[in-house]
């Protein structure tokens, strides 16, 4: 899935689109205890939570990401970005 939606992102958004998340640096350090200190996007990352989606109540979702840690934060910051900013219709 993550190299599926590494080969169709320039068909699904602008190139503005994915500058402006290339300046995000609001994410957890996921090899620290707390997160610390914030990394940049990661599209690798991205993809891999966005491959996630619609699993988060099964619990293979729980052992691997589980709750109120800094990949379960990453999930959600990534998933509210791409809601918030990814708006553009496909450009092909």
């Amino acid at each position: 899935m993550q190299l599926i939606l590494s080969q169709i992102r320039d068909s699904l958004l602008t190139p503005a689109e994915i500058a402006a998340a290339q300046t995000q640096s609001t994410f957890q350090n996921e090899d620290s205890i707390n997160g610390y200190p914030l990394t940049s996007w990661d599209w690798d990352q991205f993809y891999y939570y966005r491959s996630l989606e619609g699993l988060v109540n099964t619990q293979a979702f729980q052992n691997e990401i589980g709750s109120s840690t800094p990949k379960s934060a990453n999930f959600f910051d990534y998933r509210v970005y791409a809601t918030n900013n990814f708006n553009t219709p496909c450009n092909d």
